[in-house]
């Protein structure tokens, strides 16, 4: 039961981020770090630990499936991993909603 809330918590966390990234006044990072904290603390009760973080390359093709239901192809997945910028991620997953 807690799981299923946890769940539903985090879904609609997220989904009001993913809203609110058109006001350009909104900084999403106080509410992600509200989130991260509020996960961490739950995974800390059950004696959990959060997995490890992905590599580029790993992030663009479940963003790909995720959110369009395909592998990117060659080209996009050139196109992302090239540059170095710190915000790609974000502007990937606005490109693909």
């Amino acid at each position: 039961m807690k799981t299923t809330a946890l769940l539903i918590l985090s879904q609609l966390g997220i989904t009001l981020l993913l809203s609110s990234f058109a006001a350009a006044d909104f900084d999403p990072r106080p509410a992600a770090k509200k989130i991260d904290s509020f996960l961490n603390a739950h995974l800390a009760g059950k004696e959990l630990a959060p997995n490890p973080t992905i590599s580029d390359e790993q992030f663009l093709r479940r963003t790909y499936l995720t959110i369009i239901g395909r592998v990117p192809t060659i080209e996009e997945t050139n196109q992302f991993l090239e540059p170095t910028d710190p915000e790609k991620h974000s502007r990937l997953i606005q490109k693909l909603l």
